[in-house]
């Protein structure tokens, strides 16, 4: 009996794992088997090939803080995202796109433009060199 609940308590991990390493991409498997000062395929064998068949509780609370860390930031950077699509769409629409093309034009930035810091690079690049005036 006890067995079982460990295996549906390792298995629920395993899913969280990949979930948070293969869906939402906020965590790499090296990463948290450093901080389990385990070799960097420690984690990635746990989840693929479910050895060790169960972990320590430390391990798995400190795999727990990370997750929640993790998952954290990603919240609050997809919040921040969410202001500039807002703020960037209201400009588009400003400067005169036409209506029907802006959903494309947002899931075209929104597939890369929004991330790593490229708002702030946008500001520094001058308008006039991307969108030519016509005289």
């Amino acid at each position: 009996m006890v067995d079982t609940a460990i295996e549906i308590q390792m298995e629920a991990l395993r899913r969280r794992l990949i979930k948070a390493v293969k869906v939402e991409g906020v965590v790499t498997y090296k990463e948290i088997s450093e901080a389990l000062n385990q070799n960097q395929t420690f984690v990635q064998q746990f989840v693929t090939k479910r050895s060790p068949k169960r972990l320590y509780d430390e391990q798995i609370d400190t795999i727990e803080r990370i997750l929640k860390e993790k998952e954290a930031e990603a919240s609050s950077d997809s919040e921040r995202s969410i202001d500039a699509e807002a703020r960037l769409r209201t400009a588009l629409i400003a400067f005169g796109v036409d209506h029907k093309l802006l959903p494309r034009l947002m899931a075209v930035i929104r597939s890369g433009f929004l991330k790593s810091g490229a708002e702030g690079r946008a500001r520094k690049i001058p308008i006039g060199r991307f969108f030519p005036i016509a005289y």
